[in-house]
């Protein structure tokens, strides 16, 4: 190949990482609003993605048998091996034809996602716009939940109303605890800015913006979510004390949310007078959750290695349901409300200690990077702390709902791990 033939390619190339970052972008803008475009872009970023490895390919810069081998990351191990523990749950699954529809639409995608983001996001500015585009869509998602609660009664961008019965914030999501969960990884994160020195103007519409979340939070009625985002508040001071830096700030944060707990639990008394006396959700969802979970487990004893296969909870519950529920006690086909235990009982001991692998891999690395870099700079640690606050809270929140299976919110989490870890990368 000529040195103008080789110049051609790698111009073509480069234009093909610069439709992937686009679609990345839309993703992240677009994911509150719109699965079908959340989708679209992530088939679209990956035949673009298998159309450079093809080009690559006849050129001769990587072999044949390296074809489809994605970025390097010290979470590649990990996730090779889940998902070769959600293989052996599909192909011994109860359900095989649902397995491998939730292995290649909602397992595969996380990665892809994740991987997508390690190749194509090369540079700081990459970076930089796409965490720009995630605080303009939660600012925007913010504001539209505060609208729709308090004078609309339905979201400004796609009209979705407030059900009746049970009247809480959901901007465009379906549920309000879509919204929570969304907001869960953007307010620790929004909060960390405010320990980087900027001028005036932006300390004002960073707290505008951290002001308008925690209402738009407060009013999506998730005390799951609520809980989640305390806890990585709490987590701060630690953090900071095992960093050795911002330690009296990390005293004031962790003093403010003792005073701030009660707050929110008074604002949730509040709230009440929205709701409607049938729901019996604010009585009722935590012994439900831990009566599901109870189920759950009785369910792991009969298949403890390999699991029922993915996606199949709903199916197989119902068929538990048949044998040691009557008719009065049974319940509409549900997810278990915990993440963890679901993986557990979907694909086993083996996938769900290959998913834990993967998270302590994750944490653990962006830790020690963390403690390597701070005092060098202080600005990344920031941003780098969080997103891995954000994500803490995201996982908490997992404990008692159902994010993982979530097609939005799932990818969202996968997003900023990708994000975070490019950031990491960026540093060293």
């Amino acid at each position: 190949m000529s040195e103008a033939q080789k110049e051609s390619q790698n111009i073509f190339i480069q234009k093909i990482d610069n439709a992937i970052r686009f679609l990345i972008y839309v993703l992240i803008f677009s994911l509150p609003y719109s699965i079908a475009i959340l989708e679209i872009c992530v088939v679209l970023a990956t035949l673009l993605w298998l159309a450079k490895r093809a080009i690559l390919v006849k050129a001769k810069e990587i072999l044949w048998n390296q074809f489809l081998n994605p970025p390097s990351s010290v979470l590649n191990k990990p996730i090779g091996f889940f998902l070769l523990a959600c293989l052996l749950s599909v192909f011994l699954s109860v359900s095989p034809k649902i397995s491998w529809m939730g292995f290649f639409f909602k397992t595969l995608e996380w990665f892809v996602i994740y991987f997508l983001i390690l190749d194509v996001f090369k540079s700081t500015k990459h970076l930089w716009i796409a965490l720009g585009l995630f605080v303009f869509t939660s600012f925007i998602t913010s504001i539209d939940s505060i609208i729709q609660f308090h004078i609309t009664g339905k979201d400004l961008l796609l009209g979705r109303e407030i059900p009746v019965s049970f009247y809480r914030a959901t901007a465009a999501f379906k549920h309000a605890n879509l919204l929570g969960a969304y907001l869960t990884i953007f307010i620790p994160f929004c909060f960390l800015l405010f320990f980087i020195s900027t001028k005036l103007r932006f300390k004002l519409l960073r707290s505008l913006i951290f002001i308008f979340s925690v209402w738009a939070l407060i009013i999506a009625y998730s005390r799951g979510a609520w809980l989640a985002v305390i806890f990585s508040f709490c987590v701060i001071p630690f953090l900071f004390l095992w960093l050795k830096f911002f330690i009296k700030k990390s005293f004031v944060v962790l003093i403010a949310f003792v005073v701030i707990i009660p707050v929110l639990v008074k604002v949730s008394f509040f709230l009440e007078r929205y709701k409607a006396p049938t729901t019996g959700v604010s009585d009722n969802s935590v012994p439900w959750r831990l009566e599901r979970s109870k189920e759950a487990l009785e369910m792991f004893k009969e298949r403890p290695v390999f699991g029922y296969g993915l996606n199949t909870f709903m199916r197989s519950y119902e068929k538990y349901q048949d044998v040691y529920k009557t008719a009065a006690t049974r319940v509409f086909p549900t997810y278990v409300h915990n993440c963890y235990l679901q993986i557990l009982i979907e694909t086993g001991v083996l996938g769900f200690g290959t998913f834990l692998w993967i998270l302590y891999v994750f944490i653990n690395y962006v830790l020690n990077q963390i403690k390597i870099q701070y005092k060098k700079n202080i600005f990344f640690s920031a941003l780098s702390m969080g997103l891995l606050l954000g994500i803490f809270a995201f996982l908490a929140h997992s404990f008692v709902d159902t994010h993982f299976y979530s097609v939005q919110i799932s990818n969202y989490l996968w997003v900023h791990i990708g994000l975070l870890m490019v950031l990491v990368r960026q540093s060293e």
